[in-house]
């Protein structure tokens, strides 16, 4: 899955897959992607948003959680965020 891929579907205005997000969030702890394109999905992520499907797998990929998705609200605020390489699996 190529970046720039990602970055352009969520500019669109296109909700990301879970695993399009899992893809996002490994490879940025791993530093697969350079900062610019990191930074270019979180302008878009900020300027588009996220339905409560893709908030929910992004704290699940980034904290190892899961959330209930159904009509819930889920408002997160980060001040120091220390993510692992827990998605280091394999």
């Amino acid at each position: 899955m190529r970046a720039v891929d990602i970055i352009r579907k969520k500019r669109d205005g296109h909700p990301l897959s879970p695993e399009e997000i899992e893809g996002f969030v490994c490879a940025t702890t791993r530093r697969q992607w350079p900062d610019y394109q990191v930074a270019d999905l979180l302008m878009a992520i900020v300027l588009r948003g996220m339905d409560a499907t893709e908030t929910a797998a992004a704290y699940a990929h980034i904290f190892g959680k899961s959330v209930i998705t159904s009509e819930v609200n889920l408002s997160f605020t980060f001040s120091q965020v220390s993510i692992t390489s827990w998605c280091d699996n394999g």
